[in-house]
């Protein structure tokens, strides 16, 4: 990081947040185009629910600073969290998967309500952010539900609409939207094609398992019919 010519570095993990009033912004400038495309998500916040303000009113307060702040305590360690990004990065993927980043990111620079599509950059930041929705999920493999769950926030701030589409009131989420709608999803993968653990084949139990018992019952039966008839023919 470099602050007045003097260049500081990082200690890794490190993370860089930006943030912006969507209401008054006077005196600050927009980030161009480029900038944006460095920023992995957009997140965006909007109002809380009516129990969430609720719930910031009975907070305990100090004149107007809430006096829970002092019982906030760190819940990962940076050796968490280089762990957890290690654990991100070995996580499976597909030429399915992939194919279908590489289509979704495409489709957004045909889209004619588009002026400036996502980037190559866009399609690493969105198969990296699809990794790490995986493991939220428990999976150590990507599907292509993780890539449209992360589409909106990976995407939305790196479109830029064209001039029309805006006065139609046109969305950059709409446009991720129509591209998702656009993109045919793979039907399987090999990770979906797999068998859950310990499962076995319908046919090792049906076809193979019940014919066995049958075969049996039918050699014991013939079994006990020839001691039957050697009885028989003895005492005649």
């Amino acid at each position: 990081m470099t602050i007045e010519g003097t260049t500081h570095a990082l200690e890794r993990p490190f993370l860089v947040l930006a943030t912006q009033n969507p209401v008054e912004y006077e005196g600050t400038y927009p980030l161009p185009e480029a900038q944006r495309d460095r920023f992995l998500v957009h997140v965006a916040i909007g109002y809380p629910s009516a129990d969430e303000e609720r719930a910031m009113l009975r907070l305990r307060r100090r004149g107007l600073t809430p006096a829970a702040l002092d019982d906030v305590q760190p819940v990962a360690s940076a050796d968490d969290l280089r762990a957890a990004r290690a654990e991100v990065d070995a996580t499976e993927i597909t030429e399915e998967v992939v194919g279908y980043v590489v289509a979704v990111v495409r489709r957004t620079r045909e889209l004619p309500s588009v002026a400036l599509g996502a980037s190559p950059r866009a399609a690493v930041h969105l198969l990296g952010a699809a990794k790490a929705a995986a493991r939220l999920a428990g999976r150590a493999y990507v599907t292509p539900d993780d890539v449209s769950r992360m589409a909106a926030p990976v995407l939305r701030h790196r479109l830029v609409l064209t001039p029309e589409a805006e006065l139609e009131r046109a969305t950059p989420a709409g446009a991720i939207r129509t591209a998702l709608e656009d993109v045919p999803v793979p039907r399987s993968t090999r990770h979906d094609a797999r068998p859950p653990r310990g499962h076995r084949p319908r046919s090792h139990l049906a076809g193979g398992a019940a014919p066995a018992r049958r075969a049996r019952r039918a050699r014991g039966a013939g079994a006990r019919r020839r001691r039957r008839g050697g009885r028989h023919s003895g005492q005649a």
